[in-house]
């Protein structure tokens, strides 16, 4: 690994490089910001709570009716919602691949019930056909997160589809696409499109999830909406929190909805770092999957403990797992400063058994 141009750390710093969270690096969008300094004269009053405005304008976006869309504060709390209103019961279950993102077990258990996790496969890719074998008469949910949280993967759309026919219509299926923005393959599954591909064939068990909190950089407004049949609307507007979502959120997302410009660029940007990161540390021996998100996936295995306390005595955060470690994209001093520290670790790296499994 070369550290040529690679600025200098001091060991002992406390998370003065925060690579655990998934924001989005440079800080928030103009546009946004703008748009929280107008709504800040009317915090005193209480916001729409149906964010008609935010709703039209997702609406016009996609290419949708509104009575298709329904916002919440956060993908997370859309996820909770239709946790509760799919699975209700506390002997529903709700499936999802596993490593996935740490909030599911409590976000889709709203109400107790049991969780069927599904390991993914070699590849650290949603393994579709162990989720179809996996589903039982008590199965209500199963989640896709699609690119993959915590690995960057991502589900091919005839994998999708052949998924989706083969599954009872009584499972709600819905696609996490908290990280959509940040895929610059190819071959890219746009959700809210295929799930109105599944309503006209008369599939109205198909869901689409995304954030303002990753691409769109609004993490800390809380913003995220589902796009769902009319039916499955009217049950989650029924299980909302009055005034869930502030007006600083509503405006500042129908902000940046508005002025995709700077959004599509930061995210190209962040998918090349991305792309120079991986190859960095490929070239220095780390396993590395292939990300389509704003992060990478190192599946470093029992030596995953050992890389995250490695980076936390030079200040660095990244979020570790059993199975791996998940390093968000930064700015480029953070990667740069990422990548020294990882340098440091490589004479401890021990080669990894990978498993055969596709």
């Amino acid at each position: 690994m070369t550290t040529r141009e690679i600025p200098a750390y001091t060991p002992g710093r406390v998370d003065s490089v925060t690579l655990s969270t998934n924001e989005l690096a440079g800080g928030p969008l103009a546009v946004a910001v703008d748009a929280v300094r107008r709504a800040a004269d009317d915090v005193h009053r209480y916001p729409d709570t149906s964010a008609a405005v935010l709703v039209e304008a997702i609406a016009r976006h996609h290419g949708l009716s509104p009575d298709c869309v329904v916002v919440g504060a956060g993908a997370a709390e859309v996820l909770h919602r239709l946790g509760r209103i799919a699975a209700p019961d506390p002997a529903d279950l709700v499936m999802f691949g596993w490593p996935g993102f740490e909030a599911y077990p409590v976000l889709l258990s709203a109400a107790g019930n049991g969780q069927q996790r599904i390991p993914l496969t070699g590849r650290h890719r949603l393994d579709l056909e162990a989720m179809l074998a996996a589903v039982t008469a008590a199965t209500r949910v199963v989640v896709l997160c699609n690119p993959n949280n915590p690995t960057g993967t991502i589900v091919a759309e005839h994998d999708l589809r052949r998924f989706v026919d083969n599954l009872p219509s009584r499972v709600l299926v819905v696609l996490d696409e908290a990280y959509f923005g940040f895929d610059d393959g190819p071959d890219v599954v746009d959700g809210v499109e295929f799930a109105q591909q599944c309503w006209a064939a008369g599939q109205a068990n198909v869901v689409a999830v995304r954030s303002f909190s990753k691409a769109y950089g609004l993490a800390g407004l809380r913003v995220g909406y589902a796009v769902a049949s009319p039916d499955v609307c009217v049950r989650l507007c029924r299980a909302a929190v009055p005034f869930g979502v502030s007006r600083p959120a509503q405006e500042a997302a129908a902000a940046v909805l508005g002025d995709p410009r700077e959004t599509v660029l930061r995210c190209r940007r962040i998918s090349s770092d991305r792309a120079h990161l991986a190859n960095v540390l490929g070239a220095a021996g780390y396993p590395v999957a292939d990300s389509r998100a704003n992060f990478l996936w190192l599946p470093l295995g029992d030596q995953s403990a050992s890389f995250v306390e490695h980076c936390r005595a030079y200040g660095v955060a990244v979020l570790g797992y059993p199975e791996g470690v998940r390093v968000s994209i930064g700015t480029l001093e953070d990667n740069a400063v990422f990548a020294r520290v990882a340098d440091a670790y490589t004479p401890q790296l021990r080669p990894i058994r990978r498993e055969h499994r596709e």
